[in-house]
């Protein structure tokens, strides 16, 4: 039996650090036993008591021939690695476990060798700063053992005692021994538990008096990272790839296979002949997924941030994404085209449009990375298919380069029902939207001419499954584009509005004292009767001709109006001008050139305007009753 003495154990551990401090994920709390399973731990775990503080586990799993065991803190993972006893009896040998990140286990023994007060080791330049977690047992005596951590007590034991404590992030450890002379000389264990890959030096101990009974380094979780690796170009799976951590060959992996990392940051090479190598940077902290796609060495650009399209019928889509150059000497004088994408509205560069040359859109060299827009309407439900290619040249010219990229995207059907009129007129025209998904719906709808200038537009609101029926405003004949908005989308839909009156007869033959005859042609997509008044004046009329008409709701039909020629005209050639009015609207105008002839005494009036057929009938039965006349006589 030792004399009784007073023990301060003390630890001074000066951290000369230089980097960045380790913090891991509150998802790490969980080791890895091999050689035992669920039901051996359970056991052994049932028939354990833990001296000073017990690890609380809130789950123990099988795993791949290990027990995975998972704790409601660090701290509980931490103590589960240190001896039960907080002496030397460890639960598990500490070397037979798994961590998912870097765990450092030491544990030292102190005999105690007489009286007094003293440090007994200092430990310093740790390449780390990392959360530490210590226990220290006193086998008796009358003493006590106080751990401090940058100059604050977090630890102390007097007598035959144990503590555990949670040390931070120490800049600084130490312990002070303090015991009568007439005490009892104990021996003294501490253990340090370091969650981070953590070296150190001794800078000084008690020669003779500390031992080291533990110093393990946790071996680390692999995780599977499963591999996608795919053609950029065509989507095909690759195989036989080459994997590369820096210069060492970690695997070689198809499509769709996987390989083994541990925890933290890992820059991976890809490699396959071919094709360019790529490589990707990855935070493991689980099993995870993973897509590579590399690029034909025939190619000069990589088209990357290339997103997911989302369309819908007859909406506009922006597909942006970048083009990158793999090398820029073969990146000159370059050109982008568009194969299989009908409906094209702009192409930009960095946000500028550029225009068409001969279907192709020039890029100049692509020095650096560019951004390119590509906005296009999407028409008909279901899966379609275009081609994005980049030709490029190298510095001389001599070589040229081509990058295609398939781009295949799904239209989805609008959230809502349509009805747009059969023929557009000017005024009011009826447009029926109904929601069929059964949420509520804002809607914009926005009617522009040919310049992009709105006109007329409307919002509302649908509940579920309702519809509305908006009357859009068309302020006169020609071209529009009704913008339906939408969730985020705007949908397109071309909008005519045909002449209600053309004129059919633009020029005209007549002969002094004859007649002529001038022909319109009216269209009425209404539901109600259109009265028009036609008006006939100038040339050599002596007075206006007036003649009203009147036109039946969804029809069309033709109307002529006669004229009469004078005789002794001045010139052979006369403007008549046209008007229709609708009330007293002038709803159209126009001209008709007139050419006056010469009366040959026998005269054809075809051409007038008028029907002519039954002249001519007559003059070719006149031609066969001369013809029998003449044969008869023979």
């Amino acid at each position: 039996m030792r004399k009784a003495i007073s023990m301060l154990i003390g630890i001074l551990i000066l951290m000369s650090f230089v980097g960045v401090k380790t913090v891991k994920a509150d998802t790490t709390t969980f080791l890895e036993i091999d050689g035992m399973t669920a039901s051996d731990l359970q056991n052994l775990l049932a028939s354990t008591n833990w001296t000073a503080y017990a690890p609380v586990i809130t789950n123990i799993t099988d795993v791949n021939g290990a027990v995975r065991v998972y704790f409601a803190s660090e701290k509980d993972l931490a103590r589960f690695l240190m001896p039960v006893d907080a002496k030397n009896t460890f639960l598990v040998n500490p070397a037979n476990i798994k961590a998912p990140f870097k765990i450092r286990v030491v544990t030292y023994f102190y005999d105690s060798p007489t009286y007094g007060t003293r440090t007994v080791l200092e430990l310093e330049n740790f390449t780390s700063i990392v959360d530490t977690y210590a226990i220290i047992y006193q086998t008796g005596g009358t003493g006590s053992f106080t751990l401090y951590a940058n100059g604050n007590q977090v630890l102390q034991v007097s007598g035959e005692a144990a503590a555990m404590s949670d040390v931070f992030y120490p800049s600084t450890l130490s312990a002070e021994i303090y015991d009568p002379s007439d005490g009892v000389l104990p021996d003294a264990y501490f253990t340090l538990v370091f969650l981070g890959d953590v070296q150190y030096a001794v800078a000084y101990e008690e020669t003779g008096q500390i031992s080291v009974q533990t110093d393990v380094t946790l071996q680390t979780v692999d995780y599977v990272v499963y591999v996608s690796l795919k053609d950029a170009l065509t989507g095909q799976a690759l195989q036989d790839v080459t994997v590369k951590e820096g210069d060492t060959v970690i695997a070689t992996v198809s499509d769709g296979g996987a390989i083994e990392l541990g925890v933290g940051e890992h820059t991976l090479t890809f490699e396959k002949d071919g094709y360019w190598s790529t490589s990707i940077t990855i935070d493991v902290q689980s099993d995870m997924n993973i897509s590579v796609e590399m690029y034909p060495s025939s190619a000069a650009v990589k088209f990357e941030n290339f997103p997911e399209i989302t369309a819908y019928d007859n909406s506009i889509v922006e597909l942006t994404f970048t083009v990158s150059p793999i090398s820029t000497d073969a990146t000159k004088n370059a050109y982008l085209s568009l194969v299989g994408l009908d409906n094209v509205l702009e192409v930009r560069k960095d946000g500028s449009v550029i225009s068409p040359e001969g279907g192709k859109y020039y890029l100049g060299d692509i020095d650096a990375p560019i951004s390119i827009t590509i906005k296009f309407k999407a028409e008909g439900v279901g899966q379609h298919t275009f081609s994005i290619t980049v030709t490029s040249q190298d510095l001389l010219g001599t070589n040229t380069y081509t990058t295609t990229k398939q781009v295949v995207y799904e239209v989805q059907p609008l959230p809502f029902a349509i009805t747009l009129p059969s023929e557009w007129q000017v005024g009011g025209n009826e447009v029926r939207i109904s929601e069929t998904q059964g949420n509520q719906l804002s809607v914009l709808l926005v009617l522009k001419d040919e310049q992009g200038n709105e006109v007329w537009s409307e919002s509302y609101i649908f509940e579920p499954y309702e519809a509305h029926t908006f009357s859009v405003q068309v302020p006169s004949e020609g071209s529009y584009v009704l913008e339906v908005q939408f969730n985020g989308y705007t949908a397109l839909f071309d909008v005519t509005v045909n002449p209600a009156i053309t004129l059919v007869t633009k020029t005209i033959e007549v002969t002094e004292g004859g007649e002529g005859t001038i022909t319109l042609h009216f269209n009425n997509p209404s539901s109600d009767v259109k009265y028009y008044t036609i008006i006939l004046s100038g040339g050599f009329l002596p007075a206006e001709i007036n003649q009203t008409v009147s036109i039946a709701p969804l029809t069309e039909k033709d109307v002529s109006i006669a004229f009469a020629v004078p005789n002794d005209l001045t010139y052979d050639a006369y403007e008549i001008n046209v008007a229709v009015y609708e009330g007293d609207a002038l709803v159209f105008s126009d001209k008709v050139a007139v050419t006056v002839t010469e009366d040959s005494g026998f005269s054809l009036p075809i051409g007038g305007g008028g029907d002519n057929s039954w002249l001519i009938y007559g003059i070719a039965g006149l031609i066969v009753i001369a013809i029998l006349a003449a044969l008869a006589r023979r």
